[in-house]
């Protein structure tokens, strides 16, 4: 027998290189390249243990999980090697292939406890035990006893796959519909049982009983559902009960509903209310028949696992003219940023649009929502080359929060006003700011003042100035024009002690503070204790 992985021409060569079959270096590097090179050695090396080993398992060149494939060049080692219960066991056990046990010799695939042994090593090598084993049923009870995966392949000998009684008891066990006789996938009990435990064994069903609405029921009802409508009769894939439990497992099933239930815009809106994955799989035209307030409305009932589901679904598949309701946008948005990117270009350019998903989504990071590196392909690269170099734009998205500077373009990090809004929110990001700004002294003040961490990302000429080091910056209360100064307002100012007073005062947004001062203390020195006791 040939095998499609092995090259004669990579023999031919080594060949002329003046190797030899019978050498057994030559043979142990040829067989972990190709196994199936095996049937080139001389019959001393095919019976050599360890260069079978080699041969079946892929030897270095393979992991584990890939040996599965090598089984079958153990067709090519030694009679002796292939009838050898111990050695044959264990090729079954490192390359988990059946194929392997397919070429042990005729009395070992008759050895009911090696069989048992392999079945649970292999259970697809059930596939090659002898007809008297395979034809027993005492022995696949057992076989499935042992192994609970062996009954979907434990049906291989005819006089079983036709027993009706036998095949119900093997269906209990796993066995698929796919290996019982012909004459049993008519039988409307066998199908049942079958589909009652695996809805897609329905395809292997006769087509009679693929319009058999209780039979397509229970499949569609089962624990292991994966329910192509393709497979049941043209009548029940117009049967709306049918079409809705279906809908509610597998929405792709929407693909195959009948030609009258394509256009029922209500059938399509409860399917999707239920499951918004479905969006994708509605027609065009039916997707143009739902409402902005009915898309509005299962956005705002969407829940907290939805969310994000919701949002993307009902933009990325809806209509042109609901890609550009700024209304319906902005809640999608609001649920998920990465709706943005199915907004219409127009949107894309709207302010308000735009600034709502950038702020979005940088929430969305803060919260472990959206990884960092999604935000530039998910949102932010989506707003309009316009407003990602309006100025005004960048300012205010900036101020609202300064995470934004780190994705605007460098032009804007030369910007004093709009590095001075980043700086003065997150004083480490001066480090973003192009290298005329780090040396410019308001700039350095405002982002020390913010994080005294930021000092270090000034230019070595600013870090030689006294008034900007950190211990006297962010104590310096005096604010740069458009920057926030600290405001307090005195209220009162009593004699507290003989050589102290008491001062009461607020802030800007009522809190009130009590300091105590000497006499003999200026304003300047009221204001420094009003910023101490502030941090």
């Amino acid at each position: 027998p040939g095998s499609s992985h092995f090259d004669p021409a990579h023999t031919f060569s080594n060949q002329q290189q003046g190797m030899s079959w019978g050498d057994r270096t030559f043979v142990m590097e040829s067989v972990r390249e190709d196994g199936m090179s095996l049937r080139s050695a001389s019959e001393e090396l095919r019976g050599d243990k360890e260069v079978v080993l080699e041969a079946v398992t892929g030897g270095q060149a393979l992991e584990p999980a890939d040996r599965n494939e090598c089984g079958q060049a153990f067709e090519f080692a030694s009679k002796e090697l292939r009838d050898d219960t111990d050695f044959v066991l264990n090729v079954v056990k490192i390359t988990n292939d059946a194929r392997a046990f397919e070429f042990a010799s005729e009395r070992i695939r008759a050895d009911k406890t090696v069989a048992l042994a392999v079945c649970q090593e292999s259970p697809y090598s059930c596939k090659y035990l002898s007809p008297q084993l395979l034809s027993s049923k005492d022995f696949v009870r057992e076989a499935c006893a042992a192994s609970e995966n062996v009954a979907q392949y434990a049906l291989s000998h005819d006089s079983l796959r036709d027993d009706r009684d036998f095949v119900l008891e093997m269906i209990g066990l796993g066995c698929g519909l796919e290996s019982v006789s012909d004459r049993l996938r008519s039988d409307r009990q066998v199908v049942l049982a079958a589909c009652e435990v695996r809805g897609s064994d329905m395809m292997f069903a006769c087509e009679n009983l693929r319009g058999d609405r209780d039979v397509v029921l229970t499949a569609i009802r089962s624990r292991g559902f994966f329910f192509p409508l393709q497979y049941v009769s043209e009548d029940l894939c117009g049967d709306r009960e049918i079409v809705l439990e279906a809908a509610r497992k597998d929405p792709r099933v929407l693909l195959a509903v009948s030609s009258k239930l394509r256009t029922d815009a209500s059938l399509y809106s409860k399917i999707v209310s239920e499951n918004y994955k479905a969006f994708e799989f509605v027609p065009q035209e039916v997707r143009a028949k739902f409402s902005t307030e009915a898309m509005f409305e299962m956005l705002k009932h969407a829940t907290a696992q939805q969310d994000r589901i919701a949002a993307v679904m009902l933009l990325k598949y809806a209509t042109a003219q609901q890609q550009s309701d700024k209304t319906l946008v902005l809640a999608a948005i609001g649920l998920y940023s990465g709706a943005f990117g199915f907004a219409s270009k127009e949107l894309h350019d709207d302010e308000d649009v735009a600034r709502q998903a950038v702020l979005q989504g940088l929430d969305e990071v803060a919260e472990g929502i959206l990884e960092p590196e999604d935000f530039c392909p998910d949102v932010f690269d989506h707003i309009s080359e316009r407003l990602r170099n309006d100025k005004d734009f960048i300012r205010v998205v900036v101020k609202k929060n300064c995470k934004v500077f780190e994705h605007i373009s460098d032009d804007f990090h030369a910007d004093k006003d709009i590095a001075l809004e980043a700086v003065r929110q997150c004083g480490c990001l001066l480090k973003r700011v192009s290298d005329s700004l780090r040396n410019d002294r308001d700039m350095v003040l405002e982002a020390v003042r913010q994080d005294a961490a930021a000092f270090a990302f000034a230019s070595e000429a600013l870090k030689n100035d006294p008034e900007l080091q950190p211990e006297l910056a962010c104590t310096n209360p005096i604010a740069i024009p458009g920057g926030l100064a600290p405001v307090f307002i005195i209220q009162q100012v009593r004699n507290a002690e003989s050589s102290v007073l008491d001062v009461l005062v607020t802030t800007a947004c009522a809190a009130e503070l009590n300091i105590q001062i000497p006499q003999d203390a200026t304003v300047r020195d009221l204001g420094q204790a009003l910023l101490a006791e502030r941090k």
